[in-house]
C-alpha cells in the first residue's frame, strides 16, 4: 500500500462525508487505501492535471513531462479502477471537477469510460481546461443530463473548427445555477448549445462573463431562458481584439490545447471575416427591436458594462430584462473608452425610460454608478431628479485620496476622473446621490499597486501602453526616455516584458534611436530582474551561430523583448522614428518568445525609415503574425514542430524568400 502521507494528499473528509482528489501522484494503492476507510459517503471527485505551474500551493507541474507537454497517462489507471470503486454504496459521486487538464492530451478509451461512469452527477466544474475545439467540450456537457450546476472557468480552445458542424444537445437541461466565468476564450459555442431551440432548456441564476463580438448568440441565449431566469449577474467587457479602430476584430484562434490542432491559411482568412463591433452592434439592434424579448421572469440583474460600441445594445438588453424586476444594479465603466454624443443621448433616453418604468410600478429600486460629469451627459436623468431629495455623502468602501493621488504620481498617471457618481432609486421616489472619492483606476490589477510600492524614489516612472488613436486595454508598465508627449503616442526603445502565468498584452510604440535609460531601479528582484530577463530574451533570439545579417546579438540591442513562461503573448506594435540624414533605414529588433503559450502580434505600421528583425521562438502553442505590406526584414521562427507546421498566406509567400532552414529554425 502506498505511503500514507501521500494518501491523506487524495481525499479530504468533513463529518463523514469524501472528497477524492486525484493528482498524478494519485496511485490505484490510493483508491484501495480510500475505500476502506469509514465514510459515509463519498460525493465528489477533484481530478487537478496539475500542468501549470504554481496553480495549486503544494504542487507545482507535475502533470507535465521533461519538456514540458502535458502527461495525463496517470489517468488511465484511475479510471479503470473507477468500476470497482462504484460498486461500494458509499461512494454516490454527485460532483465532478477537471482542474487544469488538457483533454486532448488525455486517451479517448479513458475519457470515454471517465464520463460513462459518472454520467449521473449533477454538478460539473470545468477550470483551466484547454480543449482542441468546442466539441471536446460539448461532448462532456452532452454526457451528463442530470446537471443542476455548470461552472467554467478560464477554459481555452472553445471553437467550431471551419470544416465541422457543432454539436447539438440531444436532453433537456435544468440547471440551477449556471456560472461562465474569466473567459480565455469565447463562450458562443456553449451558448449556442444551451439555447439549443430543439430541446427544453431552464436556468434559474446565471452569472456570465462576455468579451464577444458575436452578441446576437448572446440575444439569442436570453431570449431562450429568459422565462426561468430569476437572477442574473452579467458582465459585458470590450471585446478582445488585435485591430485598432474599425479594423476586423480578431477571432479568439487562440487556445492552450495539444494535439493535431494548428492555425492554417483557412484559418487566417477565417480571421479577417471576423464582424466588426459596429456590424455587430447594427444587427443586435435590430434583432432586439424586431423581437424583443418578453415573458421575463428576472427578478434581480446586476449589470456591469465596459463601454464600447457594444455597450448600448446591453443596456437595451437590460431594459427588456427588467420588465418584472425588483432590483437592478447597472455599473458603466468608461475606463476603456467613452461615449460619443450620440451614445449619450440613447443612453439618456434608455435609463430615463427604464428608471420611470420601474419607479412608476413602485416595485423596483435602480442603482446606477458611473463617473464624472455623468449628469451634464445625461440632462434627462439630472432633470428628473430637481424635485427629488439627496444628499452627499461617503461610501463605506472609499479608498484614500491621499493614497490614490500619491501611487498615481509614482505610476506615471494623470487622473482619470476624482469621483464616481452613485444614484439609488427607490421606492417612493427616494432618491440619494452618493459623492464617493474613488479614483477609476479602481480597476488596476494588483501587480501595478505592488509595483508602486517597490519602485524607487528617484527612477524613472513606468507608464501605460497606449497610443493616441486607441484608449488602452491593459496595464502594462514600460520604460520610456524622456517625458510623455501628450499629442502622440509615447515611443519606447529597449523594453524587455517576462511573466511567468499572466499573459502579456498590449500596444507599443517602437522608435529604435529613441535614447534609452539604465534598467537597474530595484523595480524587479530575483528571477524578476529586469537585466536577467534581457539576457534571457536575447539569448531567445539568437540565431544558429554568428547573426546571418551581420548585426550583433548584444541584449542591449533587442529593441523590444516579450517573454512567458505558461501564458499567451498579445501585441499590437508599430515601429516608428525619423531617418537620420546620409543613413540607411534603422532596425528594430523585435522578440516575443512563449515557452509554454500561444503568442499573437499585430505589426500595423512601419515607418519607411524603419526596417524590423522579428524573432518569434516558441515551444508548444499557435502563433498568428500580421503583417503590414511594406514589411522589410527577416523573420526568424524557432519551433519543434518543422516547417510543415508554418503556414502562410499567399500574398506573403509570394514575397517572402525562406534563407535558412535547420534544426527548429527557420527564416
Amino acid at each position: 500500500m502506498s505511503d500514507p502521507t501521500k494518501l491523506e494528499e487524495t481525499y479530504i473528509t468533513d463529518a463523514g462525508f469524501g472528497h477524492i482528489t486525484w493528482t498524478p501522484s494519485t496511485t490505484v494503492d490510493s483508491l484501495s487505501f480510500v475505500k476502506a476507510l469509514e465514510f459515509r459517503m463519498i460525493s465528489e471527485v477533484d481530478i487537478r492535471g496539475c500542468v501549470h505551474r504554481n496553480r495549486y500551493t503544494e504542487r507545482d507541474d507535475e502533470g507535465t513531462d521533461e519538456t514540458g507537454l502535458p502527461v495525463h497517462t496517470w489517468l488511465d489507471a484511475l479510471v479503470n479502477g473507477l468500476p470497482a470503486l462504484l460498486e461500494d454504496h458509499r461512494f454516490n459521486i454527485e460532483k465532478l471537477t477537471l482542474d487544469d487538464l488538457v483533454w486532448g492530451r488525455i486517451a479517448p478509451p479513458t475519457q470515454t469510460s471517465l464520463l460513462f461512469h459518472l454520467h449521473n452527477i449533477t454538478e460539473l466544474v470545468l477550470s483551466k481546461m484547454s480543449f482542441e475545439n468546442a466539441n471536446q467540450l460539448l461532448t462532456i456537457l452532452g454526457s451528463f443530463p442530470r446537471l443542476s450546476t455548470l461552472e467554467m472557468d478560464k477554459c481555452s480552445g472553445l471553437l467550431v473548427e471551419s470544416d465541422m458542424l457543432q454539436i447539438a444537445r440531444a436532453v433537456p437541461l435544468n440547471l440551477r445555477h449556471l456560472r461562465l466565468d474569466s473567459p480565455d476564450s469565447s463562450y458562443g459555442p456553449v451558448v449556442q448549445w444551451l439555447a439549443d431551440g430543439g430541446v427544453s432548456v431552464t436556468i434559474k441564476k446565471a452569472f456570465l462573463v462576455w468579451e464577444e463580438v458575436d452578441i446576437p448568440a448572446l440575444l439569442n441565449f436570453f431570449r431562450t431562458i429568459a422565462s426561468s431566469l430569476e437572477t442574473l449577474t452579467y458582465m459585458q467587457r470590450a471585446p478582445n481584439k488585435l485591430h485598432i479602430d474599425d479594423e476586423p476584430i480578431q477571432m479568439n484562434l487562440l487556445d492552450d490545447g495539444n494535439g493535431p490542432t494548428k492555425v492554417d491559411v483557412a484559418a487566417a482568412q477565417e480571421l479577417k471575416r471576423r464582424t466588426r463591433e459596429c456590424e455587430a452592434a447594427a444587427e443586435a439592434n435590430n434583432l432586439l427591436d424586431r423581437h424583443p424579448i418578453q415573458a421575463c421572469a428576472t427578478a434581480h440583474l446586476h449589470v456591469r458594462i465596459t463601454w464600447s460600441r457594444l455597450a448600448p445594445i446591453a443596456i437595451k438588453l437590460l431594459c427588456q430584462l427588467s420588465s418584472q424586476a425588483e432590483c437592478v444594479s447597472l455599473l458603466l465603466d468608461f475606463s476603456h473608452s467613452t461615449p460619443d454624443d450620440a451614445e449619450w443621448g440613447l443612453v439618456g433616453e434608455m435609463l430615463h425610460a427604464l428608471a420611470t418604468r420601474l419607479i412608476a410600478g413602485n416595485r423596483c429600486a435602480l442603482r446606477l454608478r458611473m463617473y464624472p460629469a455623468v449628469f451634464e451627459k445625461l440632462p434627462r436623468v439630472a432633470a428628473e431628479g430637481t424635485g427629488w431629495d439627496f444628499s452627499l455623502t461617503h461610501d463605506e468602501w472609499d479608498y484614500d485620496p491621499h493614497r490614490s493621488d500619491s501611487m498615481l504620481s509614482r505610476c506615471g498617471l494623470t487622473r482619470l476622473g476624482a469621483q464616481y457618481y452613485y444614484v439609488s432609486l427607490s421606492t417612493g421616489c427616494e432618491i440619494e446621490w452618493r459623492l464617493m472619492t474613488i479614483s477609476p483606476i479602481i480597476h488596476w490589477k494588483r501587480e501595478i499597486e505592488d509595483l508602486c510600492l517597490r519602485s524607487t524614489s528617484n527612477g524613472p516612472a513606468p507608464v501605460l501602453a497606449q497610443t493616441a488613436t486607441r484608449p488602452f486595454t491593459s496595464v502594462i508598465p514600460f520604460r520610456i526616455s524622456g517625458p510623455p508627449q501628450s499629442d502622440s503616442a509615447q515611443r519606447v526603445n529597449n523594453i524587455s516584458l517576462f511573466s511567468k502565468h499572466d499573459p502579456i498584452k498590449g500596444t507599443y510604440i517602437i522608435d529604435p534611436l529613441l535614447p534609452t535609460v539604465p534598467m537597474s531601479t530595484g523595480l524587479f528582484s530575483g528571477e524578476h530582474n529586469v537585466r536577467k530577463i534581457g539576457q534571457e530574451a536575447a539569448r531567445d533570439t539568437r540565431t544558429p551561430g554568428t547573426s546571418f545579417d551581420g548585426g550583433s546579438d548584444n541584449v542591449s540591442d533587442v529593441n523590444a523583448a516579450f517573454r512567458t513562461r505558461r501564458s499567451p503573448i498579445t501585441l499590437d506594435l508599430a515601429v516608428v522614428g525619423d531617418k537620420p540624414q546620409g543613413s540607411d533605414k534603422s532596425r528594430a529588433r523585435i522578440m516575443a518568445s512563449a515557452r509554454h503559450g500561444n503568442i499573437a502580434v499585430n505589426l500595423f505600421q512601419i515607418q519607411q525609415s524603419r526596417c524590423v528583425d522579428l524573432n518569434l521562438p516558441f515551444r508548444q502553442g499557435n502563433m498568428i503574425v500580421l503583417l503590414p505590406p511594406d514589411f522589410d526584414g527577416p523573420i526568424t521562427i524557432r519551433q519543434r514542430r518543422g516547417r510543415s507546421a508554418i503556414s502562410f498566406l499567399p500574398a506573403f509567400a509570394e514575397r517572402a524568400l525562406a534563407v535558412f532552414s535547420v534544426s527548429g529554425y527557420f527564416i
